[in-house]
């Protein structure tokens, strides 16, 4: 199960969950002999970190706090993952994976309670099956063949959602889930700019093509933070990395002035970190 959807279901408690661990870890003078530590958050972890980095237990307890392709606002991601359409109106495809992340927490939604259980069954299938899509191709392929005969066995209308999924069909399923973001992911433990901004020195990394969670957040996010008063803010935007790992693939070897830029902005953590 992706991190999206297990951050969803557990509505906030997996932001205490990184409070409690900060906390614990900060106060053991063998781990942190200043009582001060580095928080790292990837994806949507990242927007969580931040979150608890925001929080009265950690003030002053953090070095910095790094997230790597993250969320500002969790429904603002949401709605590009059913949309594809950025906050300033263009369209950058996104990853047909986020809308069925989305659907699973909002099964209760779309199938009366008799059936969630087996619907839940044939998309988390489908999930493993989309998860190894790459790395073990034949086993993907076992695993989707079994998701669609879990789908087209259950009734309807569990039977016709699980069909949109099989089909990844984010068009017609994109804007079914648009009136249910909020309720599923609007809790302020989950959204940085829903909660109190860090003093912490915060350093933002964030892929430029990303299309699980847009690139677009990170800006923002960063505006958010110094407007609410954290003037120690580094963000960069880079075409090295995909969503949560290094752009790999590519034909041409990256340009210098990228690869400068994200070695500057490593060194420039390692500054802060060096310097605790």
């Amino acid at each position: 199960m992706s991190t999206l959807s297990e951050l969803l279901l557990a509505e906030g408690r997996s932001t205490d969950d990184v409070e409690d661990v900060s906390v614990w870890l900060a106060s053991q003078p063998a781990l942190a002999p200043r009582g001060k530590i580095g928080l790292v958050g990837v994806s949507f972890a990242g927007g969580l970190a931040l979150v608890a980095a925001g929080r009265p237990s950690l003030a002053g307890k953090l070095v910095l706090v790094a997230a790597m392709g993250s969320q500002g606002d969790l429904p603002r991601a949401m709605k590009y993952l059913c949309t594809s359409v950025l906050p300033d109106g263009s369209v950058q495809p996104a990853h047909d994976y986020g809308a069925v992340v989305i659907l699973l927490a909002g099964l209760h939604h779309f199938a009366p309670p008799e059936q969630v259980d087996a619907l839940r069954q044939a998309i988390v299938t489908f999930l493993d099956a989309s998860s190894l899509d790459v790395t073990d191709p034949p086993k993907s392929a076992e695993l989707f063949a079994e998701a669609k005969r879990l789908g087209d066995a259950l009734p309807e209308p569990a039977r016709g959602v699980m069909d949109l999924v099989d089909r990844r069909d984010v068009k017609t399923l994109g804007p079914m889930l648009l009136p249910y973001l909020e309720e599923l992911g609007g809790a302020a433990a989950l959204s940085p700019e829903r909660s109190p901004a860090t003093s912490a020195p915060v350093f933002l990394l964030h892929g430029s093509h990303d299309n699980v969670i847009p690139y677009t957040e990170t800006p923002m996010l960063a505006n958010y933070l110094r407007e609410h008063g954290n003037e120690n803010v580094t963000e960069l935007l880079t075409p090295l990395i995909s969503h949560a790992n290094v752009q790999g693939g590519a034909s041409e070897p990256p340009a210098l002035g990228a690869v400068w830029r994200l070695t500057r902005f490593w060194a420039s953590m390692l500054s802060v970190l060096s310097a605790s």
